[in-house]
C-alpha cells in the first residue's frame, strides 16, 4: 500500500517551503465513513486557509502554489519514507 503523506500545500505565501508542516498548510487526511476509504474508495485531504488583508494566512489576490506530498510505502507493517 502507498500512501502521500504528509500532502503540503507551498505557495508564495510560504516561500514555497515543501517542509512546512505548520496548518493550515499540511493537508488533513480525512477518511470516513470507513477508515479504509468513503464508500467510493477515496479518502480526503482538506483544510481551511483564511484569506484577509489583516489576520489571515493569506492576503488577497492572485496565488501560485504546488501541492507537494511525500511517498509512503507500507509493507508487512513497515514504512518506507522516499
Amino acid at each position: 500500500m502507498t500512501l502521500i503523506l504528509p500532502v503540503v500545500l507551498a505557495g508564495d505565501w510560504n516561500g514555497f517551503n515543501k517542509d512546512d508542516l505548520n496548518p493550515p498548510w499540511n493537508l488533513l487526511r480525512t477518511t470516513a465513513p470507513d477508515p479504509v476509504g468513503t464508500p467510493d474508495a477515496y479518502n480526503w485531504l482538506t483544510d481551511t486557509i483564511h484569506v484577509s488583508s489583516t489576520a489571515g494566512d493569506t492576503t488577497p489576490g492572485d496565488h501560485t502554489f504546488t501541492i507537494v506530498g511525500a511517498e509512503v510505502t507500507r509493507h508487512n507493517g513497515l514504512e518506507r519514507q522516499s
